[in-house]
């Protein structure tokens, strides 16, 4: 992408170089490395040039396996490169002195920088988490009053014309250096010049690949088929502690041993499976596989299966309940593939289903570890838990499966396995445990408040509380969630007890001024429930505004514990899933935009955004947690 300029006096190879930039007057065309010169023959003309050259330098750098920033002090360039792959390749970023051919925004640096990807796969890489540009363009930079006026623009390296994208504002500006982050979308082989302000910027901020995600998001959907399945190289552990965790939802009768997470070769024989009746067995040094654990997983619903190997025991847990084995445990080296959905030992040996959140940790987790992390992505531990070995989301839009633990034991998907939406009932939060042997008051740190009656049956256990900050996978209702769902598992030894006479929610993110105290609705279902299979439990009896409570007690008839999800029967609710238009009907729950008397709640993680671009006038509104309205051309009025 450089001008030949200096290679002319310094280069003795060079014996010749055209650049094609006379005023024709004749038909020569001047050789500007010697005395080779060219002429023009018939219909051949000059024209102006959009070739993506000019003066300037060019810088090329190795990569590194392990190494993520690279300094480039001769093109004005620092890259910090994801973590989440190994690199390897060649860069090459080229610094042009001069502005590019064509741009819509006509306040461009007098400098632009062309980045070429030489990795070995010739894919580029994932965004760039940072990039610190500087330029010399001194006029530019003077004209720049605050750093969020230098805007960064990309388009393809060979392209020309004004198809460029303006992704990001910059971070900072120091001196003459300008820092961006992940919003640049820099990857691969791409044109990149900055403006002093811009329209239409691209306003979503891309996700680390590898980040941990507090979302259910997708999981892997496996047909069953012989070659379906994902994979992660060997993990060469060499344990005999160690603990496996997985949500899987069996579609009907299971292959017999099929595979769920089992690794098998070299010296391994290694893994949890589940037989053609639903039972979970496992392996463990090609041994173990004829206990019979007792544990059946239900078809087509959603169960939490765990895989403990201690020295002298091995349990199976399904949905957090232990069963044991004693038995001595040898270590294993783990030096074969381990396959999520499949059992190397036959092509038959595949799931048919659906598996998410996978886990390895290489340590062994206790029982109230195991039941308090169950409902939880693990976002909150993953900086801490140093013996967490992989966990895999399947949040990818394709490619790779990244391992959010930060070991790169990264996964990859064979035969007809797909990502697809997840429906497990998952997300980020908080859990606690509370033993109810007592009658009495609960209160826990979940924002649920339980009282039970003094003459009636108990649970007589444990009960862990979990509060996912989401909305559930699916609400057919017409009126404004809670922003949070509420999971409460019953680990007592009566999983039927007497009526509750009291329940109490706090900081619903529903609760509004204007609406009665018997407007708000208590919906359940079972704690690993997903789809539409919610029951009307009880209207509200009481709410104080000040604390965000809301109270059920009258007709209050629960007496089994599942997943719990509140409904405000008296505001409007934004579902965002046409478009972005706040005047838009298909965009609120039921069919009809709010007015001048109506309360509204906008809740977090719709598909849209609401965009006000004409005057609305409504009674309140109320916007959730990481909820958002943008009001552009219009006004909003509460009345």
């Amino acid at each position: 992408h450089i001008t030949k300029d200096q290679a002319i006096d310094t280069d003795p190879n060079l014996i010749a170089y055209y650049q094609f930039n006379e005023n024709v007057f004749g038909s020569t065309i001047r050789d500007k490395a010697g005395s080779y010169h060219a002429t023009l023959n018939e219909s051949a003309s000059l024209i102006e040039s959009s070739v993506p050259v000019a003066g300037g330098e060019a810088e090329l750098i190795n990569l590194e396996s392990t190494s993520f920033i690279y300094d480039m002090p001769s093109v004005g360039a620092e890259l910090h490169f994801s973590d989440c792959d190994p690199l390897s390749g060649k860069v090459v970023v080229s610094r042009l002195n001069s502005a590019p051919d064509t741009s819509s925004n006509p306040d461009i640096s007098n400098q632009y920088w062309i980045i070429n990807s030489l990795t070995d796969a010739n894919e580029g890489f994932s965004f760039l988490d940072s990039i610190k540009l500087t330029t010399t363009d001194s006029t530019f930079i003077s004209s720049i009053i605050n750093p969020s006026d230098a805007i960064i623009h990309t388009r393809n390296e060979r392209e020309e014309g004004t198809n460029w994208s303006a992704n990001t504002n910059a971070l900072s500006l120091t001196n003459y250096q300008v820092t961006y982050d992940i919003s640049a979308r820099i990857t691969g082989d791409q044109q990149i010049v900055l403006s002093n302000g811009a329209e239409g910027i691209n306003a979503d901020k891309p996700v680390k690949p590898c980040t941990v995600d507090s979302i259910p998001g997708k999981l892997l959907e496996l047909p069953g088929n012989s070659g379906d399945y994902a994979v992660i190289p060997p993990l060469n552990l060499n344990t005999n502690t160690i603990t496996m965790t997985a949500w899987i939802k069996p579609n009907g009768q299971q292959n017999d041993w099929a595979g769920i997470l089992f690794s098998r070769g070299n010296s391994t024989t290694t893994g949890i499976s589940i037989r053609s009746d639903n039972e979970l067995r496992y392996h463990w040094n090609g041994d173990g596989w004829s206990w019979s654990s007792g544990a059946y997983a239900p078809l087509n619903e959603w169960s939490h299966v765990a895989f403990v190997i201690e020295p002298t025991q091995t349990t199976i847990y399904l949905n957090g309940v232990a069963f044991k084995r004693q038995v001595s445990n040898l270590i294993e080296a783990f030096d074969a593939d381990l396959r999520i959905g499949n059992d190397a030992n036959s092509g038959s040996r595949t799931f048919d289903g659906q598996i998410d959140e996978v886990c390895i940790w290489n340590r062994v987790l206790s029982q109230d570890e195991i039941r308090l992390l169950r409902h939880l992505t693990k976002d909150k531990i993953i900086e801490t838990d140093n013996d967490l070995m992989v966990y895999l989301q399947f949040n990818e839009d394709s490619g790779t499966i990244y391992d959010k633990s930060n070991n790169t034991n990264n996964s990859t998907l064979n035969g007809s396995s797909e990502r697809v939406i997840s429906t497990a009932p998952v997300g980020g939060g908080l859990s606690e445990k509370l033993t109810v042997i007592n009658p009495g008051t609960y209160s826990s740190i979940s924002g649920v408040q339980l009282e039970f009656d003094e003459e009636g049956t108990l649970p007589n256990g444990d009960l862990i509380f979990t509060r996912i900050n989401l909305r559930p996978d699916t609400i057919t209702y017409l009126y404004p969630s809670s922003k949070s769902y509420w999971i409460i598992n019953n680990y007592g030894s009566n999983q039927s007890f007497s009526s509750l006479t009291r329940m109490t929610f706090e900081d619903s993110g529903i609760l509004t001024s204007f609406s009665s105290i018997t407007d708000y609705r208590l919906l359940s279902r079972t704690e690993n429930a997903d789809g539409p299979l919610w029951n009307n439990e009880a209207f509200s009896s009481n709410k104080t505004l000040s604390q965000d409570l809301i109270t059920f007690e009258t007709g209050l008839s629960i007496n089994t514990f599942g997943q719990y999800v509140l409904l405000n029967n008296f505001a409007k609710g934004w579902i965002g899933v046409d478009d972005t238009e706040w005047s838009n009907p298909l965009n609120w729950g039921g069919g009809i935009v709010p007015t001048i008397s109506d309360e509204v709640i906008i809740p977090a993680y719709t598909p849209f955004s609401p965009f006000v671009t004409t005057p609305v006038q409504i009674k309140s509104l109320l916007i959730q947690n990481e909820a958002e309205v943008k009001v552009t051309t219009g006004s909003v009025g509460l009345n």
